[in-house]
């Protein structure tokens, strides 16, 4: 039995995946993470945002262990680097077109709490 992640894609629909990076590591979950495990594959939520009102969420996996909990997964493709220079994470692409991304370190941790945070509710 495979793992357990939702939404359960066919082979078709993981190739349509816009991002091929996350197409890689979705493949590489559903045949390696043990059975027991849930994994979700792009887990979106709405979050409230102090006085402001509200903020959208996303990341790519959510990997959660019965026995331990779970850990937040924002997957980036191409060349990833972080500037010294100006401290912004930069991917290049396969065509060698260098784009700025968000922070994947900050993305994954505002995504664990913003799911602990929602779990406690």
């Amino acid at each position: 039995m495979a793992t357990m992640i939702y939404p359960d894609l066919s082979e078709n629909e993981i190739d349509s995946l816009e991002s091929q990076a996350e197409a890689r590591i979705y493949r590489k979950i559903r045949n390696v993470v043990p059975k027991s495990y849930l994994v979700l594959f792009q887990v979106a939520w709405i979050a409230s945002k102090d006085a402001a009102g509200y903020t959208d969420g996303e990341i790519d996996f959510v990997i959660c262990d019965p026995k331990r909990g779970f850990i937040s997964l924002e997957v980036k493709g191409g060349g990833v680097s972080l500037s010294s220079v100006d401290g912004k994470w930069y991917s290049i692409d396969r065509n060698g077109t260098k784009n700025s991304i968000k922070d994947p370190i900050k993305q994954s941790l505002n995504a664990k709490y913003a799911i602990l945070r929602k779990l406690k509710q």
